[in-house]
């Protein structure tokens, strides 16, 4: 909660995006052409992914991104 009299100046959500691996294969494949070498792995693929797709959304100031590993057995993982 603010201090009284403090502006409001915005708000701060937290959002879990869950990339599939075969996705971010694919946009690993895809930086790896763009920037012609081929040292992106598939979960700083996925990083780049959600953070363009938040700027192309107008959200241009995010504060904090990151990424973990995900296993079949996690909440939010299908199969």
């Amino acid at each position: 909660m603010s201090a009284p009299g403090s502006p409001i100046t915005g708000y701060a959500v937290t959002l879990e995006v869950i990339v599939p691996l075969t996705v971010a294969q694919r946009a690993a494949d895809r930086l790896d052409a763009a920037w012609h070498l081929e040292s992106w792995s598939p979960e700083a693929a996925a990083f780049v992914a959600i953070e363009q797709a938040l700027k192309a959304a107008g959200l241009h100031h995010e504060v904090h991104l990151s990424t973990r590993e995900l296993t079949a057995g996690d909440p939010g993982v299908a199969g």
